[in-house]
């Protein structure tokens, strides 16, 4: 299917889809409250998920800081922000909880010699 920005009759379709198969699922939920096996399991879910927004905004706040720190010590002389710098404030964070540095890529610059004062 194509993406383009036009609303026809197929992606209004898709999307009453979509929201019912949503409101189902909310439906089987309520369902499955009653029960005295998973009724109180879904209470603790409900529950935990107020902390687990809490956490991940603890952690964008975290990502985003510390991107920006990184992304202004790595090129300082760079005085405009482009899409790629978002993607080096963004996801290179994120990249880098998860263990994923980019070693390969910066040796690989320093020994081809593309790294100049401007781009590192």
């Amino acid at each position: 299917m194509p993406v383009s920005g036009e609303l026809t009759l197929h992606n209004v379709y898709h999307i009453v889809s979509i929201i019912a198969f949503l409101l189902l699922g909310l439906r089987i939920i309520q369902v499955l409250e009653v029960s005295m096996k998973t009724g109180p399991k879904i209470i603790m879910i409900g529950k935990m998920m107020v902390d687990f927004v809490l956490f991940l905004f603890l952690i964008a706040i975290f990502l985003i800081t510390y991107g920006i720190c990184s992304q202004a010590l790595q090129t300082p002389n760079q005085s405009q922000i482009t899409g790629f710098g978002l993607y080096n404030v963004i996801l290179l964070p994120a990249l880098n909880v998860f263990g994923e540095i980019g070693l390969e890529d910066m040796q690989a610059s320093f020994i081809e010699g593309h790294c100049s004062t401007d781009d590192c």
